[in-house]
């Protein structure tokens, strides 16, 4: 099958130039993120001097900056890929953006390191991997877009795909406009350049659903969406797919089968065993790599 034009758009120069990441010093960050003006650093520099300490705490000495201002800076400089709260647009449930050393953000550092460990084990390297439960309300969107983070973290080239049509979340999740997103390009009205960067987190881009379509799961189904995912698997290093609930709707499968990796991620409390084992049993049917399961107690 002939890969159509419009996916051709976003090439493998381009995905380096959006995880392309030059040292600055903590200066130039701060003029750029707006928290400084040019003429700024050279006054900073000379009281610097003066004082014999750090930029930052000489910005903050003299009432320019915030010790919030300089953490944010140093954790762009640094390239922690970490957030501080109250000066990001990515909501608080994304936790793993801002907790370095949270119990539950340790918690999902053990869940990445054996997903990385499955994945290996299988020989896969297709790299996509689907959020799948059986109900809605079990936590994929969150789990999805916390594990995306992440990976990201580790320096990996991680995109985030919401293929959730009917009740998309990611975006909310991530602070970035919807109107455009994989139903379009499914639909073939735009090309790849609607992946979405997030700022702070320089390893990770998010390809929002999009519009709802009036035919969601038509549009999953079709080949075209395997050649997209062929695409971006050549781009990056990591894929992960939010997905919609398997007992509403067969989306589910349909994203699985592209992407050929499954976690499904169980809430305590909520899910019934038969919706489970039927999903289970689909899921083999359709020689989807189930590489594990998670209970989900927040």
């Amino acid at each position: 099958m002939t890969t159509p034009n419009y996916l051709q758009v976003t090439t493998d120069e381009n995905v380096s130039e959006i995880f392309r990441r030059p040292s600055r010093p903590i200066g130039t960050i701060l003029v750029d993120a707006g928290r400084l003006e040019s003429d700024d650093i050279e006054n900073i520099c000379v009281f610097q001097q003066k004082s014999d300490c750090l930029f930052g705490e000489a910005a903050v000495r003299m009432g320019l900056l915030s010790e919030t201002d300089v953490a944010q800076a140093l954790l762009r400089q640094f390239d922690c890929g970490y957030l501080v709260r109250g000066r990001s647009r990515v909501h608080h449930e994304v936790f793993a953006a801002y907790e370095m050393t949270s119990g539950r953000t340790e918690i999902l550092r053990r869940l990445r390191s054996s997903i990385l460990a499955c994945l290996a084990e299988h020989d896969n390297d297709e790299r996509v991997l689907s959020i799948i439960s059986a109900h809605r309300m079990e936590g994929r969107s969150i789990l999805a877009a916390n594990l995306a983070v992440l990976f990201s973290q580790l320096g990996k080239r991680t995109l985030l795909i919401d293929a959730d049509f009917r009740h998309p979340r990611q975006h909310s999740l991530f602070g970035i406009d919807n109107k455009s997103g994989l139903s379009s390009v499914l639909a073939g009205r735009v090309s790849l350049d609607v992946l979405r960067k997030v700022e702070g987190l320089d390893y990770l881009a998010i390809l929002p659903a999009g519009i709802c379509p009036p035919n969601p799961s038509e549009l999953l189904e079709r080949p075209i969406f395997s050649l997209v995912l062929n695409q971006l698997v050549a781009q990056f290093d990591m894929i992960l797919v939010d997905t919609p609930a398997y007992d509403l709707y067969g989306d589910a499968h349909s994203v699985s089968r592209h992407g050929r990796n499954a976690l499904v991620v169980v809430k305590d409390g909520v899910g019934q065993i038969d919706a489970l084992r039927s999903l289970m049993a689909d899921s083999m049917s359709a020689r989807v790599n189930v590489i594990g399961s998670v209970l989900n107690t927040f």
